[in-house]
């Protein structure tokens, strides 16, 4: 570990280089120590000198991207310096939003993007609002059977998903334990703006203007979620539990009056419902969703 002379310094903090990289340089973990070191050798503060002029600044935050924390780091600010940045975009009329992802905010989802979330909100997905504020992200959470069906989600929702799957084991009430894989996108104004539509009141309800937005993939992208089939008897099932006898008959219509497929219900434990499709007829269902069924989920609409 070199200490640096004065002069050294000084020729250091004059340069471009953060307190990070001038530590790197002399194999110091941490800058703490040049800093006092500047003290001790009566060299200026880098923030007298380092004011960074409009055109400077429009180009560390347009050209290069950089958050207030990196670009006073830069500039060769102490703790809290990033509020000096602030000011000086205030000072010099510089419009800035320094939220995380921020880029990705104006970027709108894609029509097959919101296809994807609309299905899968019908079966496993969740919206959610992030703590301490009113945007919304989408959870996802799949069995291990169901990992590459996940990715795929991931994939097809890029560059909306930035965190990786993270890997959970539990146990069930009846015994047993079970891993499932799980991941989210970022929070994004189309899923705060679709969170009413899904949420009422904040509970997941089924609606027709809901239901009036599912096109032929994301009724595939419920069926991958939520669907099975039954392949001595040839009848396919979507686990739709969750929602009440009333969202039940919404739903049989729905599928009768858009798809021109009848449903039964198929009631369960505790009062709750499945909708059926009968042997008879899931072969419509099967030609409509099957151009959209990916590779490893094909074991739920076929009989081999």
């Amino acid at each position: 570990m070199k200490r640096p002379t004065k002069e050294q310094l000084a020729k250091d903090i004059a340069t471009d280089m953060t307190w990070a990289e001038i530590a790197k340089k002399y194999n110091y973990s941490g800058s703490q120590f040049l800093r006092k070191l500047r003290k001790r050798y009566d060299l200026p503060q880098r923030r007298v000198y380092r004011k960074p002029s409009e055109k400077h600044l429009r180009r560390m935050i347009y050209d290069e991207g950089l958050t207030p924390y990196e670009i006073a780091d830069k500039l060769g600010y102490a703790d809290g310096g990033w509020s000096n940045i602030y000011k000086y975009c205030r000072d010099y009329g510089i419009k800035f939003d320094f939220r995380r992802n921020a880029h990705l905010y104006a970027r709108p989802f894609t029509d097959r993007q919101k296809s994807l979330v609309l299905g899968s909100m019908l079966g496993d997905a969740t919206l959610t609002a992030a703590p301490n504020s009113n945007s919304v992200y989408c959870s996802m959470t799949h069995g291990s059977k169901q990992l590459e069906y996940l990715m795929w989600k991931l994939r097809e929702l890029s560059p909306y998903v930035i965190c990786k799957t993270a890997k959970r084991t539990g146990q069930h009430p009846g015994g047993g334990y079970s891993t499932v894989y799980s991941s989210r996108t970022i929070a994004h104004p189309w899923l705060t703006s679709t969170y009413p539509l899904c949420y009422p009141n904040g509970v997941k309800i089924v609606s027709l203007e809901w239901l009036n937005q599912i096109d032929e993939f994301a009724l595939a992208v419920w069926f991958m979620d939520d669907g099975s089939l039954n392949k001595r008897y040839g009848t396919m099932v979507l686990c739709t539990n969750p929602f009440d006898y009333n969202q039940h008959t919404l739903m049989q219509q729905w599928f009768y009056d858009r798809w021109g497929i009848e449903t039964k219900l198929e009631p369960r434990r505790n009062n709750q419902y499945m909708l059926r499709i009968n042997a008879s007829i899931a072969g419509k269902l099967r030609e409509i969703i099957s151009p959209h069924i990916i590779p490893s989920m094909r074991y739920k609409v076929n009989y081999g």
